[in-house]
């Protein structure tokens, strides 16, 4: 029997738990092909299970492609080490001899915004002659193109998400901008926003609008907070 392993990592500027978020989402199946790695499968289906360990993936690729079709498992979802291990069971390499066939993503964290995905192709075959045959077709290449869009993928996500707090912000901002301007409540607005520049702020004429007439008071001032 011989034991065959792959590796490759990448190192990614995004917190580790955002990476594994998306590698152990029990929508990883839809996520990859509608919207991460559209064209490189013609079907990624669920057979069996949620998504979770125990999961059985149809894998189908488009004519051309060697394997072109295999099933396979989710045997470790780790959420606490964030390993995911998935093994071959039916198809595939399989079919061309491999005794044994699984990937694994490991997500490790290097920091506090930054992390590596470690993945591991490993495989066994009966002889030399069956090596020879499959190891052309064997690579971590899979692999390094899931953990490339899923990284950009994050990465967007992120971005996107503070264009749009700045965007909320931005029009929370302008109404309340609106509303300060506008109020008949000016002389509360006035009491607390600046505190220590207003004693009192009182409206004695009107609501607030054209030709209001506001009494101001001003605290003493305390010489002390002048000195140098």
């Amino acid at each position: 029997m011989i034991k065959k392993e792959l590796r490759h990592y990448l190192e990614v500027p995004v917190p580790a738990d955002r990476i594994w978020a998306v590698y152990s989402s029990p929508d990883l199946a839809k996520h990859l092909l509608e919207q991460l790695l559209p064209g490189v499968f013609e079907k990624v289906k669920i057979l069996e299970g949620d998504g979770g360990v125990g999961t059985v993936l149809l894998i189908k690729f488009p004519p051309g492609t060697v394997p072109r079709c295999y099933e396979e498992k989710f045997v470790t979802v780790d959420n606490e080490k964030r390993l995911k291990e998935v093994v071959m069971v039916k198809g595939g390499y399989l079919d061309m001899g491999c005794t044994f066939y699984m990937d694994t993503i490991h997500v490790i964290a290097k920091g506090p915004d930054s992390c590596i995905v470690a993945s591991k192709v490993n495989y066994e075959v009966p002889n030399e002659e069956i090596e020879q045959k499959v190891a052309p077709f064997i690579s971590t290449e899979a692999l390094e193109a899931m953990a490339n869009v899923i990284t950009n993928y994050v990465i967007n996500m992120a971005k996107k998400k503070v264009l749009l707090e700045q965007e909320v912000a931005a029009n929370v901002s302008a109404k309340k901008q609106c509303e300060f301007n506008g109020s008949s409540d000016l002389s509360k607005f006035l009491l607390e926003l600046l505190p220590r520049v207003f004693r009192d702020v009182e409206i004695v004429e009107r609501k607030g609008g054209l030709g209001t007439d506001i009494r101001i008071s001003i605290p003493p001032v305390d010489r002390n907070e002048f000195k140098v």
